[in-house]
């Protein structure tokens, strides 16, 4: 959606050059969706030289899903539209707003509309979105590690880590999956699914392994078995997979079972009590 305020009618944000001024993002990646906010100066414009763009990111399976923008002058008025329609577009999401660099949010709006190319999914607005294409941008290993620590809630528990875990899975979120995890991690048990919702997830702990690392430095390993309601286009499943966890990291993940459910047998295990 593009809205242009009273004043400088005839200036808009397609012929002027930007420049960054600040940019954030929730800190909800491990949700599978992230809200994007970035505010340009429009150096050319002698009235509206204001610019914000606001991002709605579905890292699943729709991609670059839903954009709002305001051009208008420097004033009040401007800031408080952007910052409205920035909390219409994603204040569902819930999270702290983390500020990035603009190679940061460059990046990650280049992937998401790289991922709706892939799937044939159309672009909001493709023209307001274009200069952004440009030039493209390739964050190196530690600065991809370094956006996905701003883009996540910091885990402080097996049972968040197990949780999130598992709703990423189940999502085919592998890269937020291995975010999670400590060193290779196999998928391949879930292969062949598409992206589902994680209804519901019990976690049980089963067991301990302890292991003795450099100078007698024991560190746990926790086992736990997930019990995991999903919904798949209208239909429902119970996956049971095992989640071994040390230092807040996934270490093994195992899927035991998958069985289909009937939609009554599913509606009885949402509405059990935990």
């Amino acid at each position: 959606m593009f809205k242009v305020l009273d004043g400088g009618l005839l200036e808009t944000s397609a012929k002027s050059r930007k420049k960054f001024i600040k940019a954030f993002i929730t800190n909800t990646r491990l949700m599978g969706v992230v809200g994007i906010t970035i505010h340009w100066k429009l150096i050319d414009n002698s009235v509206n030289t204001e610019f914000w763009q606001c991002f709605y990111l579905d890292a699943e399976e729709y991609g670059f899903d839903s954009y709002e923008s305001v051009v208008g002058p420097e004033d009040e008025d401007t800031e408080k539209l952007a910052l409205s329609l920035s909390d219409r577009l994603m204040g569902g999401l819930g999270g702290v707003p983390v500020e990035i660099s603009e190679r940061e949010a460059r990046s990650l709006v280049q992937d998401y509309v790289y991922m709706n190319v892939k799937k044939e999914i159309g672009i909001p607005d493709e023209a307001e979105v274009d200069f952004i294409m440009k030039p493209e941008i390739t964050l190196s290993v530690q600065e991809r590690k370094d956006l996905m620590d701003k883009q996540c809630e910091e885990i402080t528990g097996d049972y968040q880590l197990v949780n999130y875990f598992v709703m990423r899975c189940v999502g085919q979120d592998f890269e937020a999956a291995r975010y999670l995890s400590a060193g290779h991690m196999n998928f391949a048990a879930l292969s062949g699914y598409m992206p589902s919702t994680l209804l519901r997830n019990s976690v049980e702990l089963t067991g301990s392994d302890f292991n003795a690392g450099k100078k007698d430095n024991f560190r746990t390993a926790w086992t736990y078995r997930c019990q995991s309601l999903i919904e798949d286009r209208g239909s429902y499943f119970v996956m049971t997979s095992r989640v071994t966890v040390e230092d807040l990291k996934v270490i093994d993940f195992k899927v035991v079972d998958r069985e289909r459910i009937s939609p009554r047998e599913a509606d009885m295990m949402t509405k059990r009590d935990e």
